[in-house]
């Protein structure tokens, strides 16, 4: 049951920003339609580099503190997200 929660959870926290990104660009934060539908590529495109920073940190600094590294840096910018 714990399982099924955290997978449910999980899908929630990966797709629900997909569904609800461009709405929240176009109406909360006043972006056209082009670029409320752009905003998926940005934010799509800005992962590359954490991909490839993930590696090297992980293997220098371990698992748990790059995952705990990136994990603050989204939160905060999460919360940033909030100010708008």
């Amino acid at each position: 049951m714990a399982f099924c929660a955290a997978l449910f959870l999980m899908w929630i926290a990966y797709w629900v920003p997909f569904f609800l990104l461009p709405t929240f660009a176009q109406f909360k934060a006043g972006a056209s339609s082009n670029l409320a539908f752009n905003v998926l590529v940005i934010c799509n495109t800005s992962t590359i580099p954490g991909r490839y920073l993930a590696v090297p940190l992980s293997n220098r600094l371990g698992p748990a503190l790059t995952m705990g590294g990136f994990a603050l840096a989204s939160s905060v910018l999460l919360f940033g997200l909030d100010r708008c």
